[in-house]
């Protein structure tokens, strides 16, 4: 994100993203294969990962592409999506996107802890419209 090129940031993105999930599937999409860490010693590992990343870790952020399409349900079309962010415990700030028959929507969960969310805001509409621009 920090390339200021929306051009190269996207491309940067989309690398780097399509190298890490091409390891998951690489792997059968299953992380601890992936670690190569046993699935007993998985639980302890992770709840070590969240302590020791509690004071190195301070934005979750997570996409999920929806359906290219409307969906129906008993007669009565969903007129949009809207993801919700989860708050990952000891990450003090969740972004989630969340894609719906040609649109999308993104939601941002906070604690209290982040004082700066007037700012991101902003910021993260005006890049999105850099975005739309380009396309």
């Amino acid at each position: 994100v920090g390339e200021p090129n929306p051009r190269q940031r996207l491309a940067l993105i989309a690398r780097t993203t399509t190298a890490g999930k091409a390891r998951l599937r690489a792997t059968g999409d299953d992380v601890t294969a992936m670690l190569h860490v046993p699935v007993p010693l998985m639980r302890p590992l992770v709840r070590w990962g969240r302590r020791l990343g509690s004071s190195r870790i301070n934005l979750s952020v997570s996409n999920v592409p929806g359906p290219d399409t409307d969906v129906w349900l008993a007669g009565a079309r969903m007129q949009r999506a809207v993801p919700i962010a989860p708050l990952v415990p000891l990450v003090p700030l969740s972004a989630a996107a969340l894609s719906y028959a040609g649109s999308m929507t993104i939601s941002i969960n906070a604690d209290t802890a982040v004082t700066d969310l007037a700012v991101i805001a902003p910021a993260m509409k005006r890049s999105l419209r850099r975005y739309q621009a380009l396309a």
